[in-house]
C-alpha cells in the first residue's frame, strides 16, 4: 500500500509505503463515527496534509479521515466506496438514505466459550423494521453471503444497499445459527 499526501503549502506531493494495521475498524473521530476505517503505518512528517490510500494495482482504496482524533494507531482512511455512494448521493438528492436496521449494537470477539466474533445487538427499536427478526444479544454473523465480524462491517455493508432492499441476516441466538429476513429501513 501507498500513501500519498500533499504538502501543507500544497505545492508538493509525496508518497510514503505503508502496511495496513486494522480494517473494518469504527472511526473514533467526530464525524463518521462508528464508520468502517483502514488504519495505516505510514511515515510522515507533521507538515503533510490530506492522504489518499493506493493499493498495489493503483486503485484508490481510501480517503484520509482527518477528523479522528490524534493518538491513533497510524493514519485513518475512509473505504473509497463509501465515500463515493456518499458523493453520489448528495450530488443526486442533496442527503444520504442508505439501509438501516433501526438497532444498537456493539463487537462481538470470539472466543472458545463465546459466540463466532460479529455485531451484536443490544436493543431493537420495536417500530424498526428488524422488530420481529432480531433480538437483543443476538450476534449478526454475515449479510447475504457477507462475513460480518464487527459493528462497523455491518454498518458499512447495509450503507451500500437502499432502504427497502431485502436481506438474509445470518445470526448466532442462543448457541446455534439460523437466518432470518430483513427488509432494510431507511437511515435517520
Amino acid at each position: 500500500m501507498a500513501v500519498i499526501r500533499r504538502g501543507s503549502h500544497g505545492a508538493e506531493w509525496s508518497a510514503s509505503e505503508g502496511t495496513v494495521s486494522a480494517a473494518g475498524t469504527p472511526v473514533n473521530g467526530t464525524r463518521g463515527l462508528g464508520m468502517p476505517s483502514i488504519v495505516v503505518a505510514a511515515a510522515f512528517t507533521p507538515e503533510t496534509t490530506g492522504g489518499v490510500l493506493v493499493g498495489a494495482g493503483g486503485s484508490v482504496l481510501g480517503i484520509q479521515d482527518t477528523s479522528v482524533a490524534s493518538g491513533s494507531p497510524g493514519e485513518v482512511f475512509v473505504p473509497a466506496n463509501l465515500v463515493v455512494g456518499v458523493s453520489a448521493d448528495l450530488a443526486t438528492d442533496g442527503a444520504v438514505s442508505h439501509g438501516w436496521l433501526v438497532i444498537n449494537g456493539g463487537n462481538e470477539t470470539s472466543t472458545e466459550t463465546s459466540p463466532p466474533a460479529g455485531a451484536v445487538v443490544e436493543a431493537v427499536d420495536p417500530s424498526g423494521p428488524a422488530a420481529d427478526a432480531l433480538e437483543q444479544g443476538d450476534v449478526i454473523l454475515a449479510v447475504d453471503d457477507t462475513t460480518i465480524g464487527s459493528m462497523a462491517d455491518l454498518r458499512s455493508r447495509l450503507y451500500m444497499l437502499p432502504p427497502g432492499a431485502p436481506v438474509w441476516l445470518r445470526v448466532w441466538r442462543h448457541d446455534s445459527v439460523t437466518t432470518v429476513e430483513v427488509d432494510l429501513g431507511s437511515s435517520p
